[in-house]
């Protein structure tokens, strides 16, 4: 219903932008996503709707808007409505109304029990309500004056509240005042916005979604510009959307794909709920990897295959299915679509189908029904029945589809994916130095509201820089390689072959599939475990200026103090180089959390120690996380070399290691139990085991 006059917003609310679009084309999105049989708009005499938010929709016209919504939901029971078990009111004035929200409206509607749904939040009635059949003919006969409001109050003992966890139902936008804080609470303008001055009131007409990227409360008409296209395969059908780059992936999945298989829950990368595969393009065709979407922007689908739970379910069940079905691994069913997608990513990537790999493929995933030895039991059935399955990568997916993993629709994906001819991302902006986002995974717990609408530049579409070789004696990492890629190298395994189980300890495989090693460094944490084991490592960065030009820096030079360090604006860590190690290198790393996985240390620590052929101390370098504002590469060390790594020594050097630290108390311990914390796993360094 978008009739009304909008006088006290001065221009058209239908058309207001919006999460990408206009007001009435966010709703129309969710509202096709319903499925309804019938569907109408209604306009008041003098409002023009442009045709491609309609895409064909019937148009209705209320003669007088000063009825107010009575009048559109009496044209809309004239034009057919009154053939069918109930009727869904949705005000344009209520944009934030989220699809489930809507969802839940219908259920109750088709569980019947009333005359009229009405969604409450926090004991609040709210927006849109659903009328029933019986409630038709006082809707026609309302009395002069009166509205919808008088058949609310009729038949008030059968009117059913949906209690929701959705503000957005009373969220009623009538002024240039509410727009703004409707804008800032949706997260388009931060209370920093440089847009925060401008006179809303100084606005032209604009229509459909095709408005100039700047300020949506104080738009005009001049110098507008195409959106940007974000182009993807999603499931088995090609995606373009105008959307911001900076949307997160997991919001046009649900809201506007209507794709609710997909979960939202922690929004932090913590619980796999939203898990999806993402295929990207690769020399030996599309490579799948389990993420999270809720920390995925949409720009960095762009010429992708993302596939959803739905994705999967285009056929028989597939045999990860089977498994969770067979072995009662899905309680409530919440967390299992992410438990799904990330067993089915386990099966495009491993290469042993080993069971322990299984589970470090599921290390993201929570069951909150705590049913984890069935699911367990599931995975350990998918091993045994893929066991000695030999996958050539040219024609992995062929083959999974043929062993019933992954449904036929996969075979058609990379068809589909270079019919795009989307060589370059989307870009936000001309800005001179865009954001840049190489995994997102901190940057979008962070502030995800700032950067929707930031000029985005996305590092994994750097292919210079997604490599690993070995060269001259020096390992060479690219600035934009994922952990996963890392950890699971065949060169990076032969020559650290303890980094494979040790990066098993930073976050679970959905985030280690996006987060880079880079963005670990510029990250700047105290406790980056990334950052502390490259210390202790003797890396060293590769830095490419604005002008074109390299420079290198020992990372234990690139910290200058809590979140500072040496890069300039225009600069990128292009390269991490460390030096193959020389015979007789132990290395060790060390960390204590909460949780063994997806867990901030409260301490930790690595060590890098040359033994001489007598057994000596030939060189010794030592990092420490959390005990410090800073990565800490602790120095002095060079007075043990020639010692024996065993007792006195060790004892002095764990004694000078927590003399060089200035820990802080906080959530994770006291400043006295990380110092005692770290002098023990200094001497861990030293057991048998390590230097064995």
């Amino acid at each position: 219903m978008c009739a009304g006059r909008s006088a006290r917003m001065g221009r058209p609310k239908a058309l207001l932008p919006f999460q990408g679009g206009t007001f009435l084309s966010v709703i129309l999105d969710r509202l096709r996503a319903l499925g309804l049989p019938f569907m109408a708009v209604v306009r008041g005499p003098d409002l023009l709707l442009p045709e491609e938010v309609l895409a064909g929709l019937p148009v209705l016209v209320n003669p007088d808007p000063e009825t107010g919504p009575i009048g559109s939901i009496q044209a809309g029971l004239k034009a057919g409505a009154r053939g069918f078990p109930w009727l869904l009111a949705v005000p344009v004035d209520h944009p934030a109304v989220t699809l489930e929200t809507l969802q839940a409206l219908v259920r109750a509607a088709e569980a019947g029990g009333g005359h009229l749904w009405v969604p409450s939040h926090r004991g609040r009635r709210g927006h849109p309500v659903v009328f029933s059949q019986a409630c038709y003919e006082d809707l026609m006969s309302v009395p002069p004056g009166e509205g919808a409001r008088w058949v609310v109050a009729r038949h008030r003992n059968l009117r059913v509240e949906v209690p929701v966890e959705d503000p957005g139902v009373l969220r009623n936008v009538d002024t240039p005042q509410e727009y703004r804080q409707l804008l800032r609470e949706d997260g388009v303008l931060g209370h920093g916005s440089r847009f925060r001055d401008r006179d809303p009131q100084a606005a032209g007409r604009v229509g459909g979604g095709d408005t100039e990227a700047r300020d949506p409360a104080t738009f005009g008409t001049s110098r507008s510009r195409p959106k940007p296209m974000t182009r993807f395969v999603l499931n088995s059908r090609v995606v373009q959307t105008d959307q911001p780059p900076g949307t997160i992936l997991l919001d046009f999945i649900r809201l506007s794909s209507g794709l609710t298989g997909t979960k939202e829950a922690c929004r932090e990368g913590e619980c796999g709920a939203c898990t999806v595969l993402l295929g990207s393009p690769g020399p030996q065709g599309l490579v799948y990897r389990a993420v999270a979407s809720c920390l995925l922007p949409l720009g960095d689908v762009q010429g992708c295959h993302v596939v959803t739970v739905e994705g999967l379910s285009e056929g028989p069940l597939t045999l990860v299915q089977e498994m969770i079905l067979e072995h009662s691994a899905s309680q409530c069913g919440f967390c299992t679509p992410g438990i799904v997608m990330s067993l089915t990513g386990f099966c495009l990537a491993s290469t042993t189908f080993s069971f322990p790999e299984a589970l470090d493929a599921l290390d993201g995933n929570l069951c909150r029904c705590t049913g984890y030895v069935a699911i367990r039991d599931a995975a350990r059935a998918l091993c045994e029945r893929l066991e000695g399955v030999q996958l050539d990568p040219e024609v992995r997916v062929a083959t999974l589809v043929e062993l019933g993993v992954l449904p036929r629709g996969f075979l058609e994906a990379p068809g589909l994916v270079s019919q795009l001819q989307t060589p370059e991302p989307p870009s936000t902006s001309e800005a001179v130095n865009p954001v840049l986002v190489a995994g997102g995974t901190d940057l979008f717990v962070q502030k995800p509201e700032e950067l929707r609408e930031a000029p985005l530049e996305f590092l994994s579409r750097r292919r210079d820089l997604d490599f690993i070789r070995l060269e001259d004696g020096v390992l060479r990492v690219g600035g934009a390689v994922t952990l996963e890629s890392f950890r699971l190298s065949e060169v990076v395994n032969r020559v650290f072959p303890t980094l494979r189980d040790d990066l098993l300890l930073h976050s679970s495989t959905i985030l280690r599939n996006r987060a880079t090693l880079t963005g670990n460094i510029v990250n700047a944490s105290p406790v980056g475990d990334v950052t502390i084991m490259l210390l202790a490592l003797d890396a060293t960065l590769e830095i490419g200026t604005a002008a074109g030009q390299t420079r290198r820096v020992p990372l234990s030079e690139f910290y200058r103090g809590y979140k500072e360090f040496d890069l300039t604006p225009g600069e990128l860590i292009t390269e991490i180089r460390i030096p193959e190690p020389a015979p007789g290198t132990r290395f060790n790393f060390e960390k204590v959390s909460n949780r063994e996985i997806l867990d901030i240390a409260a301490v930790s620590t690595a060590l890098r120690l040359v033994l001489a052929p007598d057994g000596t101390i030939q060189d010794l370098r030592l990092s420490a996380g959390g005990v410090a504002p800073v990565p800490l590469f602790v120095t002095g060390l060079e007075k043990f070399r020639g010692l024996k790594p065993e007792g006195e020594t060790v004892g002095l050097l764990a004694r000078h290691v927590v003399e060089a630290v200035s820990p802080i108390s906080d959530i994770r311990g006291s400043a006295t139990y990380k110092r005692l914390l770290l002098g023990q796993l200094v001497r861990a360094h030293f057991s048998a085991e390590v230097l064995s």
